[in-house]
């Protein structure tokens, strides 16, 4: 069974990075953007999209995240004072109920067949035992004492249309709600399940979209983006004088004052309306507040939890990396990197800002002296580090300068660089929507630049250099698809689809490419995988992937192959829209399948995998960012040392020991000290895994075993000891 790093944990990644049992999880949520705060026993709850984090008085920090929590996708939390709990709602109609460290999964409203379209939680409202859920669906009325849905009230519209609720407040024995087409009221004495028992207010400026609403010193109150706010008084909705036309509005209230975030500036306003502007150097964009009795609480947009009196703020960022969701990782030197990617869906600049963020030593941190905006890719060849991005061209950094070419100075036309491929001491990259879509960046920061006469070939969206040298282009599906392959040595070029003869792959829809430790280029696809065992031979004028059968059908022929990853022992790890596989070096047996059912996975929709050197395999979901440790690394050279964990094992331990430091297709062995053998096997790359069992399945008795590593040639051999404890 695998093993999960990610619950309650007062470790950090920096002390397991490279010690992770093998077949062990960890999470990698960022706590940069807080959207939701909640109060419980004098303890701030911080959430972030993918978990949250409880700040306690003395400065502890303690996450929570997958797979304590049951899912990514956090939209609101709410403290039941009462029941000493908290409630946790999720963009999928997910409730999770979290006491005493231990989380009650709600999923009934998720799993609802009778509700169709999105069933997001977007606010909890709790007033004694009931806590009533905002969401796209209604308001469910839902019972904490029994945990269950008293009632649901659904279609809600003037003519009992379905309407979407993005928050509610309590007045007297009324509720109302902000909807996407006005506010709405009811007595909750009354028959809300029936649409005509509530009072609209929908007409003239009410028309419209309404997501803030809240009770202050016994009024309402809402606002309408560049008009101002409004208060209710029983009668009619009055618009306040201050605060007036700002482009955005989020409202919160405390017994004493009301809060007003207004654009990236906070307000409080007292029941007297007196309006006083709340100022911190650490306010990026303020997203929520919380008035609790030592200070306020803001949730920021970029730098995590804020904390303040008056003038004095201090910010609270658990280590993560800066954003969720990666569109590519790269690994170099003992660190992998994370960029977030620059483009929309229709291929225009994205306008994001966030820097690359490295990881090493299980710590991240951003690079702030790198290209920060739309970046889609690093490389490296020797001192010199590129980032390439789809807005401001490219950066080559080296000891001596730090450079940007672009349009202006550089043939990349438009500044649209979408990849990155290092091949000796080049760089290649790949300059989307131009007639040269391909250019060498020289070792004297030089270009040469190339064009081929495929229309497809001017929207490269990834690189990869094949051990010949040879630049193979993934094209993008929606403007021809396909790969593009050149060879620089004969400045030839072929172009692969789907065609016989021409490629043969299985779609010319390609989304994934990468080199195995052979020398086979694997291409995936929307119809699965295929690969080509000799990649030289593409430019013979006939030629026609490789399609692997397995189980008697093309492998993976029903899937959407987003990414392609070898690990040390030449296992292909696939990722897809549906998970992960992993399968054996020939991909003729299926030796793992990953899914959000039996891991801590954000998503089943995978992008991309990248290995490190110790064999964690760090993937990037569309919702965030997992490390799961394998049982293969890179091989080493010669045979100097082998590590194994855990050691000593624990009586509690059921999971697998790790061997590493090997050398390819070594042999491991595990005898008693008598000699006695009792396990063998081989390591896949750098790393053999053993289940602490004896060939008859049977764990063996305390204590101390030696472990023999033998190189493939018999020629080198070394010896470790490894307790055991029952």
């Amino acid at each position: 069974m695998p093993k999960f790093y990610a619950a309650f944990y007062l470790i950090s990644f920096s002390t397991v990075a490279q010690q992770l049992e093998v077949g062990s999880w960890y999470v990698h949520p960022s706590f940069n953007r807080i959207p939701a705060l909640a109060q419980l026993n004098n303890q701030t709850y911080a959430a972030a999209a993918n978990g949250l984090f409880i700040a306690h008085p003395d400065g502890e920090i303690e996450k929570i995240t997958l797979p304590t929590l049951s899912r990514a996708g956090i939209r609101t939390i709410a403290s039941d004072g009462a029941q000493n709990q908290l409630l946790i709602g999720y963009e999928d109609g997910q409730l999770d109920i979290l006491k005493n460290k231990n989380v009650f999964r709600y999923s009934r409203i998720r799993n609802a067949t009778e509700i169709t379209g999105s069933k997001t939680i977007h606010h909890i409202n709790i007033k004694n035992t009931t806590a009533y859920l905002a969401s796209d669906f209604g308001v469910v009325v839902f019972d904490l004492t029994q945990r269950e849905i008293r009632e649901t009230w659904r279609n809600l519209g003037p003519a009992g249309e379905q309407r979407k609720v993005f928050q509610s407040a309590l007045k007297g024995d009324s509720i109302f709600i902000a909807t996407e087409n006005g506010i709405q009221g009811g007595n909750l004495n009354d028959n809300l399940l029936d649409f005509t028992r509530w009072k609209r207010f929908n007409q003239g400026l009410f028309n419209r979209t309404f997501t803030t609403l809240v009770s202050f010193n016994g009024f309402l109150f809402t606002a309408i983006p560049s008009d101002g706010i409004y208060r209710y008084d029983g009668t009619a909705w009055i618009r306040q004088g201050y605060l007036t036309n700002e482009n955005s509005y989020r409202l919160f209230a405390s017994a004493d004052y009301l809060y007003v975030i207004a654009g990236n500036r906070m307000f409080r306003i007292s029941s007297s309306n007196e309006v006083v502007e709340i100022i911190s150097d650490l306010f990026n964009q303020p997203l929520c507040v919380l008035e609790t009795p030592s200070g306020l609480r803001v949730g920021d947009s970029r730098n995590g939890l804020l904390s303040g009196n008056g003038t004095t703020w201090m910010k609270t960022l658990p280590n993560g990396p800066s954003f969720d969701v990666p569109l590519r990782l790269r690994h170099n030197t003992g660190r992998i990197y994370a960029v977030s990617g620059g483009y929309t869906v229709s291929f225009t600049p994205a306008g994001t800002e966030q820097p690359v963020n490295q990881i090493e030593s299980g710590t991240w941190s951003p690079i702030t002296d790198w290209l920060n905006r739309d970046v889609t890719d690093v490389a490296f060849s020797g001192n010199k580090s590129v980032v390439g991005s789809f807005s401001d061209g490219l950066q080559v950094i080296t000891p001596a300068e730090n450079r940007i070419f672009n349009s202006g100075n550089s043939p990349i036309t438009g500044n649209r660089v979408t990849a990155l491929a290092t091949s000796g001491n080049v760089v290649w990259v790949a300059n989307y929507n131009a007639t040269q879509s391909l250019h060498r960046l020289n070792p004297d920061n030089s270009f040469t630049s190339f064009s081929f006469p495929p229309l497809a070939s001017r929207f490269p969206l990834d690189l990869v250099v094949d051990g010949a040298g040879q630049v193979w282009m993934r094209l993008n599906p929606t403007t021809g698809g396909g790969i593009l392959v050149f060879n620089p040595t004969t400045n030839n070029h072929v172009y692969l689809t789907e065609a016989a003869g021409t490629g043969g792959l299985p779609s010319r829809n390609v989304y994934a490419l990468t080199v195995d430790r052979n020398g086979w280029v694997w291409v995936g696809t929307d119809a699965g995988v295929a690969y080509f065992s000799n990649p030289g031979g593409v430019f013979s004028g006939n030629v026609n992937a490789v399609k692997p059968i397995f189980e008697g059908r093309f492998l993976l022929r029903e899937e959407k192959v987003t990414a392609i990853a070898i690990d040390g022992g030449n296992r292909k790890w696939f990722g897809t829209e549906r998970g992960l596989w992993l399968f054996d070096a020939t991909v003729t047996q299926q030796l793992n399948y990953f899914t959000t059912a039996n891991a801590p996975l954000p998503s089943d929709r995978i992008q991309h995998i990248v290995f490190d050197d110790a064999g964690n395999a760090f993937m990037a979901t569309d919702k965030g960012l997992v490390t799961y440790r394998s049982d293969a690394s890179e091989p080493q050279n010669r045979l100097s040392s082998i590590k194994i964990f855990p050691n000593p094992v624990p009586e509690t331990f059921t999971g697998w020991v790790g061997i590493s430091g090997l050398t390819e297709e070594s042999t491991v062995r595990i005898t008693d000290l008598a000699g006695r053998l009792i396990w063998q096997s081989k390591s896949n790359g750098g790393t053999a895994a053993w289940n602490v069992r004896d060939y008859g399945g049977q764990r063996p008795p305390t204590g101390i075993y030696l472990v023999f590593a033998i190189t493939a040639d018999g020629k080198e051999t070394l010896v470790g000891k490894l307790a055991l404890i029952n």
